[in-house]
C-alpha cells in the first residue's frame, strides 16, 4: 500500500466517523490497519477488520457485529435446514459394503488400500490365530502360500487356467470359481499369477509394521517356485509319456528268409564264419531229409 492510498483511507475513515458520531463515541472504530488499510473494529472483546467500502455502503451490522452478507448467508442456511427437516428422514443401511468383513482377496485388498485395520483383523481372526490367541500375519501368509501351490497343481493336473481376478479367491487364497480349460500349461506363468495372491498379505503386513524388503520378497518367490516344483515332482506331473516308434510296415516272410539266407561263398568267410555256415548247411540238410521221408 502506497502512502497516498493510506492517506486516502484515513481521510475516508475520518469522514465516516464525522457522519456517525455515535459510533465514533462508542469506541468501536479503533482506526486503520496499516498493513492492509482495513478499518479495525472492536466490540465485547471481539476484533474485526473490514474495508471502508463496507462501512460507507452500510453493509455492516454493528448490533450483531457481522457483515450483512454473512447474516443473509446464515438466514439462507437456516431456511435450507428448515426445508431438510420437513423432508422425511430415510433410514440408512448401516451394513454398507464398506463395513462388511471381506470374504475374498479383492475385498481384503480394498480394506488394505483404505487402511481399514478393523475389518482386516476380523477377516484374519477367521483363520490366522496363533496358540496365544493373537492374529499372526505370518500364519496367514503360510496358509495362503500353501493354497496357492494347490491352485497351481490343480491347473496342471486338469489342464486349467488360473483366474487372474482377486475376487476369484477367498481370503485364504483358495480358488472359489470354476477354472477355464487350457491347452497350453505354462508352469512359470502359473507361479507368477499365484504369487500375486501372496503379495496381498505382504501389503497387509505393512499395516502391522511388518515390512519386507525387495530382496526378501525375491527370495520368498524363489522358495515358492521350489515348493511348487517339488510338489510337481512328488506327484509325477513332470513325467512325459514314453513314445514307442511303430514301423509303418512289417517285413514279409520272404524278406525275413532272404535276410537270414546263408552265404555259401566259403572263400569270403573267416574261421568262425566257416563253422557257423557249416552248422547252417547241416540244418538245411536235415530239413531236406525229413521232407523226403515224409513224401515217401
Amino acid at each position: 500500500m502506497t502512502i497516498e492510498e493510506s492517506k486516502n483511507i484515513q481521510k475516508r475513515i475520518f469522514t465516516y466517523c464525522t457522519a456517525h458520531p455515535d459510533l465514533a463515541g462508542s469506541g468501536i472504530i479503533k482506526g486503520m490497519d496499516p498493513d492492509n488499510g482495513k478499518v479495525v473494529l472492536q466490540k465485547n472483546g471481539i476484533e474485526k477488520r473490514v474495508s471502508i467500502d463496507i462501512l460507507e455502503k452500510n453493509l455492516f451490522d454493528f448490533d450483531n457485529f457481522v457483515e450483512k452478507e454473512e447474516i443473509e448467508t446464515l438466514n439462507n442456511v437456516n431456511s435450507l435446514n428448515d426445508l431438510v427437516i420437513e423432508e422425511p428422514i430415510e433410514q440408512l443401511d448401516t451394513t454398507s459394503i464398506s463395513d462388511k468383513v471381506p470374504t475374498n482377496l479383492e475385498e481384503l485388498n480394498k480394506c488394505i488400500v483404505s487402511k481399514n485395520e478393523n475389518l482386516i483383523n476380523k477377516a484374519l481372526e477367521s483363520f490366522a490365530i496363533d496358540s496365544t490367541g493373537k492374529i499372526n500375519i505370518n500364519k496367514a501368509i503360510k496358509i495362503v502360500t500353501d493354497n496357492s501351490v494347490e491352485n497351481v497343481i490343480d491347473c496342471i493336473k486338469n489342464n486349467k487356467k488360473l483366474p487372474t481376478s482377486l475376487n476369484s479367491y477367498d481370503i485364504t487364497g483358495k480358488c472359489i470359481v470354476n477354472k477355464e480349460n487350457s491347452e497350453n500349461i505354462e508352469i512359470n506363468n502359473l507361479i507368477d499369477l499365484s504369487f500375486d495372491n501372496i503379495l496381498v498379505y505382504v501389503e497387509a503386513a505393512k499395516l502391522k509394521n511388518i515390512n519386507f524388503t525387495a530382496e526378501q520378497i525375491t527370495n520368498a518367490k524363489n522358495k515358492y517356485t521350489t515348493q511348487v516344483n517339488d510338489r510337481i515332482n512328488v506327484l509325477g506331473l513332470n513325467k512325459k509319456e514314453e513314445k514307442i516308434d511303430i514301423p509303418n510296415a512289417l517285413p514279409t516272410t520272404n524278406d525275413i528268409t532272404s535276410d537270414i539266407k546263408p552265404d555259401t561263398d566259403i572263400a569270403k568267410a573267416g574261421f568262425a564264419d566257416i563253422i557257423i555256415l557249416t552248422i547252417i548247411v547241416l540244418i538245411y540238410a536235415v530239413i531236406i531229409v525229413n521232407l523226403i521221408m515224409k513224401i515217401k
